[in-house]
């Protein structure tokens, strides 16, 4: 066949995509972890190309709040999330996240992590090669099980938070997790459970404090 090398480039070259996304809760404790990502930005590009070469590397992000409780208490005014689709372009990245307004949240203590994740599995993933998430949180999910807290609500985010996290393990995309706060240690724990229930390949959780919060732009 004439074009039998140029199939085997193309398989190749997209087996080696790898697609980063960031899954940052959006709230306004979390200014310093948004600003420390965009801050490294390039860094986090030439730590890619200098360790991956032949890779093509895509950046993408999804910034989740709490429209779930927002939605309830304050109709028509409800929190949104915001996203960037995968770019090879981490300066537009950058931008996307230099332009971010914290806030929101419905003061309840959880945040909505459903939609967080809905949202990250609609971003625009190639359909072959790694996906990476990094997810960044100081505080719980909504559900019962993630958080204690009981409602008609968190009943829902019970029932529907463990598929959305199911679908993440079936599309083979890998969890790096930074936990800001020992709050969101639980949700982080028993997403890791199902995750890796569901035959997840990768999820590790590593904890930052007010002891260790200098090290974070190095841990991303």
């Amino acid at each position: 066949r004439p074009y039998e090398k140029w199939d085997r480039f193309l398989d190749y070259n997209l087996n080696n995509t790898v697609c980063v996304a960031f899954l940052i809760d959006g709230t306004n404790s979390m200014r310093f972890y948004i600003e420390s990502v965009s801050k490294t930005c390039s860094q986090i590009a030439r730590y890619c190309n200098s360790k991956g070469k032949q890779n093509q590397f895509f950046y993408g992000a999804v910034i989740y709040r709490d429209y779930a409780y927002t939605r309830l208490i304050k109709p028509g005014h409800e929190d949104r999330n915001e996203y960037f689709n995968f770019s090879k372009k981490i300066n537009d990245l950058e931008k996307f996240l230099k332009g971010i307004v914290v806030g929101g949240g419905g003061g309840d203590g959880p945040e909505d992590w459903l939609s967080g994740y809905q949202d990250m599995l609609q971003l625009n993933w190639k359909k072959m090669g790694a996906k990476v998430v990094i997810h960044i949180a100081d505080a719980p999910g909504h559900g019962t099980m993630f958080s204690g807290v009981e409602s008609d609500m968190d009943d829902e985010h019970d029932e529907k938070f463990p598929l959305v996290v199911k679908e993440a393990a079936e599309k083979g995309i890998l969890f790096h997790c930074i936990c800001g706060n020992y709050k969101a240690m639980k949700s982080f724990k028993k997403t890791k459970q199902i995750y890796e229930d569901a035959g997840g390949k990768y999820f590790k959780i590593e904890q930052m404090d007010d002891s260790n919060m200098k090290e974070l732009e190095n841990t991303i």
